[in-house]
C-alpha cells in the first residue's frame, strides 16, 4: 500500500508539474500572440499606409521636378549654343567682308599700278615741230610732224590729212576729208614722222598778204592711228591753223 501510495504521489506530482508547465506555456503563448498582433498593427497600420503613399507621391513629384529642371537646363544650353553659333556666323560674315574688301582694295591698287606702268611704257605720239610755208605764186606747204615720246614702239602707225585756205571768220572743219594712204609701219620711241600737205593751187600776192595779216588762215586737219604694245588702238586728231601775232609773226596754233 505504501508503494502504491508513493507511486500515486509521484504520478500526481508528475501530472501537477505537467499541468503547471502546460499552464505556464499557455500563459506565455497568449501574450506572444497578442504582442504579435500588436506588432502587426504597428508595422502595417492604415495611417502608415497613407504615409507611405504620400512619400511615394512626394518622391515622384521631386523626380518630375528634377526632370523638368534638367529639361529646362538642356533647353537653356541649346539656346546658348544656338546663340553662339549665330554670333560665330556673323563674325565669320564680318571677317569675310573685311577680307573681301582687303582683296578688292589690293586688286584696285594693283590695277592702278599696272595702268600707271602701262601709261609710262606705252607709246605716246603727239604733234611736234610742224612747219608751214607761205609764198606768193607758189602753193602753200605744211609739214605736220608726229613724235613718239613713249618708251615702246607705236605699231602700225599711219598719218594722213588735208589742208586749205579759209577766211578767218569761217568755222573751220575738224576732221580730214582725205582717205588713208600709205602702209602702216612701226614708229620707234624717240623717232618722228611727218606728213607733207600741199595746197592744190598757187596763191596770189594778195592772198599771201591776207594770210600774213590774218584775214585768211591756212588750216590743216590731220589724223594719226597706231596700236601700242599692249594691244590698245589709239587715234590722234591734230587740227592746226596759222595765226598772226601782234608782232606780225605768223605761227601755227591748234584749234
Amino acid at each position: 500500500m505504501l508503494k502504491i501510495a508513493k507511486v500515486g504521489a509521484k504520478a500526481v506530482l508528475t501530472l501537477a508539474i505537467c499541468i503547471l508547465f502546460i499552464g505556464a506555456e499557455s500563459n506565455r503563448s497568449i501574450p506572444v500572440i497578442a504582442e504579435n498582433k500588436t506588432q502587426r498593427r504597428i508595422i502595417v497600420p492604415e495611417a502608415d499606409k497613407s504615409i507611405d503613399v504620400s512619400s511615394k507621391e512626394q518622391e515622384a513629384a521631386v523626380r518630375r521636378e528634377a526632370r523638368e529642371v534638367e529639361d529646362l537646363e538642356a533647353q537653356k544650353s541649346m539656346a546658348r549654343s544656338a546663340r553662339e553659333m549665330i554670333d560665330l556666323t556673323w563674325l565669320q560674315i564680318a571677317l569675310g567682308a573685311v577680307s573681301f574688301l582687303g582683296v578688292l582694295a589690293t586688286f584696285i591698287y594693283t590695277r592702278r599700278q599696272v595702268d600707271d606702268a602701262r601709261h609710262q611704257l606705252a607709246a605716246s605720239v603727239a604733234e611736234h615741230g610742224s612747219q608751214f610755208e607761205i609764198r606768193a605764186n607758189s602753193p602753200p606747204h605744211m609739214k605736220v610732224n608726229f613724235l613718239n615720246g613713249g618708251a615702246t614702239p607705236a605699231l602700225d602707225f599711219m598719218a594722213w590729212g588735208n589742208m586749205d585756205i579759209y577766211p578767218a571768220s569761217t568755222p573751220l572743219p575738224r576732221a580730214p576729208t582725205s582717205t588713208v594712204t600709205g602702209t602702216p609701219s612701226p614708229l620707234a620711241p624717240g623717232k618722228d614722222r611727218y606728213i607733207p600737205l600741199t595746197h592744190t593751187r598757187l596763191i596770189s600776192l594778195q592772198e599771201e598778204t591776207d594770210l600774213r595779216n590774218g584775214v585768211l588762215v591756212l588750216a590743216a586737219q590731220c589724223r594719226a592711228s597706231f596700236t601700242d604694245v599692249f594691244g590698245r588702238k589709239r587715234i590722234l586728231n591734230v587740227n592746226m591753223m596759222t595765226e598772226t601775232a601782234t608782232s606780225g609773226t605768223v605761227r601755227l596754233v591748234f584749234y
